[in-house]
């Protein structure tokens, strides 16, 4: 049906103020503005066919302008009630115990999918654990031994975001480690990303730990554990070529790294320099990843481990205030750790 609203002319002539064509009879009512003598007033038969007309028009109107709310109604609550898909790409590498805790935070809930890698060199054996049959994890394999400091992390990271693309369409894809942990819970989870929709959350910042033939130049560096909004994705897959020139240059050492290691550079450089041109702010590119970290660069600039000893009651209220929704580094079987996530929950 055709919404677009209805007007009526009123003609200062004297003329035609309504002329359908299609009616069975072709009346025209004659309105005039201008004093007249009676004998040039419309009759009454075409008066009461005017009131008619108009009442028709009106009531039409008034059904258009109905039927077009309640369908503009229908879609914004279909926009509000769009469910979400998330992606949770999880590089595992310390054990059983680690991984089956990550998981449970994520309960088999049906927003999330989750995808696992598990380092070849791990003995966790997939087959003999029952936890990882479960229906929401979409994929498990070991493929790559993901030594650190090596570009076969980033070789990890993108065959997940490939395989994650290619099973569904996610408006959200997820980097975990097993010490990561939640310190929110699943809905304030998904209703962040749900509230701040077509944003992207990665940590990025000039870096001069880079020498390229012999010579230092600045690449862009952070953390590698993000959450990329699907536009981005898309963006990243159709620069596939970029990675492996960045991978390529770090192995016959045209890059050398002084600090740090290629997953730390190669996603955030292409984003930010290659896709978005140096304008993170055309793609959503917001400079947080939404993890508290705590780096030790007294070893290496490796994280510490977490727990209720070490962190400060300054850093809980840091954290609290700043709305960090995951943690690492947690050891899930150190008490004290879980005793720290659950503090932070307020639990």
């Amino acid at each position: 049906m055709n919404n677009t609203p209805i007007y009526i002319k009123l003609d200062k002539s004297g003329k035609t103020l309504y002329n359908s064509s299609n009616a069975s009879n072709n009346y025209q009512i004659n309105i005039s503005h201008s004093s007249q003598k009676n004998e040039n007033y419309p009759s009454t038969k075409n008066t009461n066919i005017s009131l008619i007309a108009f009442k028709f028009l009106a009531l039409l109107y008034a059904y258009l302008c109905l039927c077009n709310r309640e369908n503009n109604d229908k879609n914004e609550y279909s926009n509000n009630n769009k469910k979400m898909k998330h992606a949770i790409l999880i590089l595992s590498s310390y054990g059983i115990s680690y991984l089956n805790n990550v998981l449970s935070q994520f309960n088999n809930d049906k927003r999330f999918d989750i995808y696992i890698h598990i380092d070849r060199e791990s003995k966790i054996d997939i087959k003999k654990n029952k936890k990882l049959t479960k229906s929401k994890i979409k994929f498990i394999k070991h493929i790559f031994k993901s030594k650190k400091y090596s570009t076969e992390m980033v070789d990890v990271m993108l065959k997940l975001l490939i395989i994650a693309n290619k099973k569904d369409n996610y408006d959200y894809f997820h980097y975990f480690s097993d010490s990561c942990y939640l310190i929110k819970t699943l809905d304030d989870f998904y209703q962040f990303f749900f509230q701040n929709n077509n944003k992207s959350y990665m940590e990025y910042f000039l870096s001069e730990y880079f020498l390229y033939k012999n010579q230092s130049f600045i690449l862009y560096k952070g953390s590698q554990w993000m959450s990329l909004h699907n536009n981005i994705v898309h963006k990243l897959l159709d620069n596939i070529n970029l990675f492996y020139k960045y991978k390529e240059a770090i192995r016959n050492k045209t890059i050398k790294i002084i600090y740090g290691a290629p997953d730390e550079f190669i996603f955030q450089h292409i984003i930010v320099n290659d896709i978005c041109k140096r304008e993170p702010q055309k793609y959503n590119i917001i400079n947080s990843n939404l993890r508290f970290i705590r780096w030790n660069y007294n070893e290496l600039y490796c994280p510490n481990y977490l727990d209720i000893d070490n962190v400060s009651k300054e850093e809980i209220k840091t954290i609290k205030k700043n709305n960090y929704l995951i943690i690492r580094k947690i050891n899930y079987t150190n008490f004290k750790a879980i005793d720290l996530v659950n503090r932070l929950k307020g639990e």
